[in-house]
């Protein structure tokens, strides 16, 4: 049934959108301290940096949303819907809490680095 697919894809879409824009302004809004500590203040490296991060994430996560839509085999059951939803929402959460900590990661060996580096 087509129209079980139209369902899930737009569940799935919202459920997305949501997740991109909800967790994205989080990240953006509360990043830029971490930035600013990491680049000890210098304004002309942090501001640019955490809008650079917050497109990469925009694209990610949009990309990725329209790429698993692409994937998904024909729904013709309500608990197929259901799965699916919930699958692939999953996926994509767990792939960008796996890219936003090893963001982190990298940061902090930034900011490991530039002390050593300046002191």
């Amino acid at each position: 049934m087509e129209k079980l697919n139209i369902i899930a894809y737009l569940i799935y879409l919202s459920i997305t959108f949501y997740i991109t824009v909800i967790v994205g302004k989080n990240l953006y809004h509360h990043g830029v301290h971490y930035l600013k500590d990491i680049f000890d203040g210098n304004k002309d490296i942090y501001i640019p940096v955490n809008k650079i991060l917050l497109t990469g994430y925009y694209l990610l996560n949009l990309g990725y949303a329209m790429y698993m839509l692409n994937s998904w085999e024909e729904i013709t059951t309500k608990s197929e819907l259901i799965k699916s939803i919930i699958e692939n929402s999953g996926k994509i959460i767990l792939i960008l809490a796996v890219i936003h900590y090893n963001n982190l990661l990298t940061f902090s060996l930034v900011k490991k680095y530039n002390h050593k580096l300046f002191n």
